[in-house]
């Protein structure tokens, strides 16, 4: 995170581009799309399985502690090409700020209210 600021104030050409709105939505995406696909998942293998071994509250935890983002959802989208040309991404800046701000926003929000075992 750190890296990725120092570099936009030296003067690479990504500049701090962001948007509250998208980034509400794409959290809410994260949230709503993590428990619809721990759920069709769980229903899937409960289809293939004759007895019921998990419950639904450890369900729930699945969910939650898949919400997570971190360093891979950071530089994986770091390595969107940002070349000037017909293939370039214009909104490189966007994409990789809004990524970071959910990052920072599912690690501190989930992670701190995760339970200690």
């Amino acid at each position: 995170m750190f890296t990725y600021a120092r570099d936009v104030q030296i003067g690479n050409k990504d500049e701090h581009n962001w948007s509250a709105s998208f980034i509400g939505w794409m959290t809410a995406i994260v949230i709503v799309g993590r428990i619809i696909a721990v759920c069709i998942s769980h229903f899937l293998f409960s289809l293939c399985s004759k007895t019921q071994d998990i419950s639904l509250r450890e369900l729930a935890f699945i969910s939650y502690g898949g919400m997570i983002r971190g360093a891979i959802a950071f530089g994986l989208v770091l390595k969107i090409p940002d070349e000037d040309g017909e293939d370039a991404f214009k909104e490189r800046g966007l994409v990789i700020t809004t990524t970071l701000a959910l990052v920072i926003i599912t690690t501190v929000l989930f992670g701190s209210f995760m339970a200690i075992a």
